[in-house]
């Protein structure tokens, strides 16, 4: 097998391992022979023709067998753009059974590839297929939520010789998915699963003649027990990637009594506008079974619609802010805004505004706060306008503490409620199927069956069949097929979004120009994206200012480096700057 190459791109001459003057009893016989010599040189054979003789004229039997790599890939049936192996290599073998009889016989039309081969059989087509033994170790693992990286190096512990990759073992966990959906769509799916383990679901339509789902809110039997039990402070925050519809997912988690954290519902929002908020809240506030259990505090970052329908559903809580949010926030802007030299001082006097013990020593610390910030307006005027006036209520200890929050004046509960369900989700491609594990509780739930918490269905029931009996042949059909998704989650008629959800192009400043009359979707830009601002800036900033040097040394003539001509350029220079 003779390798050259003078364009940069190796030709690779596999005609002699091909070559054979051996005859095959079948047709199958001498596919495997090709197969097994393939292997043998790294080469992945393919059936490219195929024909058998029928009586027809012209018609005899005879294989064509090509390289994996041969051919063009054919662009215009794909809509994405994505690279392909294929670059037509000439590679052919012709197989044909002989005249005497004496079985099929090959023949090397065409044995030099124009590709270089591969070094080892890591993703071959052949070599790299799971076995059946592999089949089911990769299922018993999937079944365990076994990452696929591990699945690979427990494969490769069981034969040292496999060369499996991680991308079979997410095709074979696609497919094993694909069966168990069986041929319900996705939302069909997902109402199941969540009908099979009790979850209570609530769900609604993009509009009234569309059957697109719009937003889908969850909560586990035992995760509503909790929440009766100890209703006295919520966290709630938004988290993404977690679905290829890239709906926003809304997490709500509440607290123990021996500060443990727990599940409370799950609402996947179209988007985040005060309307999608406040019908998520509208079922959490359906959860609760006694008129007199009272939610007090919610713990939020400072997000406009989220606040707004707080306010709307929950008019008696109390909305706090994260502190860690806001801290960052504000150290972020000091970061831009403020001398470096102070920069550390002026976020110490911050910390010392918020975490003030009472309002005497917040108005002591904010007078410092000012003093120091006092060549720093625009920074001043940005915590101010944006914290201080507004929201001082809501994060600063003087304040916060008059209400029983248990501690909770940050929202990392919920951020990390965010991490462990993305650890249980692995990727951001799935479907919105159940990941959840189920909760157990044996002390069953009290049950308030005054006039607002009515429980019997039978005038439900027989306003139904009134309605039934008076409508007509369609109307009993149209009826028939929305009882019949209550009571067969599966047979819903509900699909998913058609495409992902935009999630780009959110007003991130209160720029009433730019948004839409009712945008109410406004939050402040994240730690990271002013960071990435600072530095963008800070490179803008170096590159006009090696433009402008280059320039001035074209135009004009350098001179001579002496003592005499440092502190000019020096000056220039900071001119410049």
């Amino acid at each position: 097998m003779a390798q050259s190459g003078d364009t940069g791109q190796n030709s690779v001459d596999t005609t002699d391992v091909f070559t054979t003057n051996d005859k095959f009893d079948t047709r199958e016989d001498v596919l495997k022979w090709a197969e097994d010599v393939g292997i043998a040189n790294k080469v992945s054979i393919i059936i490219t023709r195929s024909d058998k003789k029928n009586g027809v004229r012209g018609r005899n039997d005879k294989l064509i067998l090509g390289c994996d790599r041969g051919g063009k890939y054919d662009t215009l049936q794909s809509s994405t753009s994505t690279a392909s192996k294929k670059c037509n290599c000439p590679f052919k073998l012709r197989v044909t059974p002989s005249i005497d009889g004496s079985g099929w016989k090959v023949q090397v039309q065409c044995g030099v590839h124009n590709h270089g081969l591969p070094d080892q059989y890591a993703g071959h087509p052949r070599k790299a297929r799971l076995t059946a033994e592999e089949n089911k170790h990769v299922e018993e693992l999937t079944k365990c939520r076994v990452a696929p990286r591990n699945i690979v190096i427990s494969l490769k512990e069981k034969n040292p010789e496999s060369v499996v990759d991680a991308n079979q073992i997410y095709r074979k966990r696609n497919k094993l998915q694909k069966d168990e959906r069986g041929p319900r769509t996705d939302t069909q799916h997902l109402l199941q699963r969540l009908d099979d383990v009790n979850f209570v679901t609530w769900n609604r339509r993009r509009d009234d003649d569309s059957n697109i789902l719009s937003d889908i809110f969850l909560a586990h039997p035992d995760s509503i027990k909790l929440l009766n039990l100890f209703p006295t402070v919520l966290t709630m925050d938004c988290t993404y990637k977690t679905n290829k519809y890239r709906l926003p997912l809304l997490e709500i988690v509440g607290t123990t009594s021996t500060n443990l954290t727990f599940n409370v519902g799950f609402a996947y929002m179209e988007s985040e506008k005060t309307d999608n908020y406040r019908w998520a809240l509208e079922k959490l506030k359906g959860l609760f079974t006694k008129q007199d259990i009272l939610l007090q505090v919610i713990v939020t970052d400072r997000e406009l619609a989220l606040m707004n329908a707080i306010e709307f559903v929950f008019p008696h809580a109390v909305n706090l802010f994260c502190t860690w949010h806001v801290n960052k926030n504000v150290s972020s802007r000091c970061s831009v805004l403020v001398l470096k030299d102070i920069c550390d001082l002026v976020n110490n006097l911050w910390n010392n505004v918020v975490f003030s013990s009472n309002e005497v020593e917040y108005g002591l610390n904010l007078n410092e706060f000012e003093q120091a910030c006092v060549n720093s307006s625009k920074f001043l005027d940005y915590v101010k306008n944006s914290w201080l006036n507004n929201y001082k209520e809501r994060f600063v200890t003087a304040w916060t503490n008059k209400v029983m929050h248990l501690g909770n004046t940050t929202s990392n509960r919920v951020e990390s409620a965010h991490w462990k369900l993305k650890q249980m989700l692995e990727h951001s491609k799935d479907s919105i199927h159940g990941h959840w594990k189920k909760l157990t509780m044996e002390a069953p739930l009290e049950d308030d069956t005054g006039d607002d918490y009515e429980l019997d269905l039978t005038p439900a029931f027989d306003a139904i069949m009134t309605r039934c009996q008076s409508l007509d042949t369609v109307g009993k059909r149209a009826l028939k097929s929305k009882v019949f998704e209550l009571a067969y989650p599966a047979t819903s008629s509900l699909c998913p979004p058609p495409e992902p959800i935009k999630t780009s192009g959110g007003v991130k400043k209160k720029d009433k120009s730019k948004a839409p009359k009712d945008y109410d979707v406004y939050r402040d830009p994240s730690y990271f994206e002013h960071v990435e601002r600072e530095v963008n800036d800070s490179q803008a900033t170096s590159k006009r200012l090696c433009t402008q040097t280059s320039q001035t040394s074209q135009k004009q003539p350098i001179p001579a480096f002496s003592e005499a001509t440092v502190p000019a350029i020096s000056e220039a220079t900071i001119a410049d700057i």
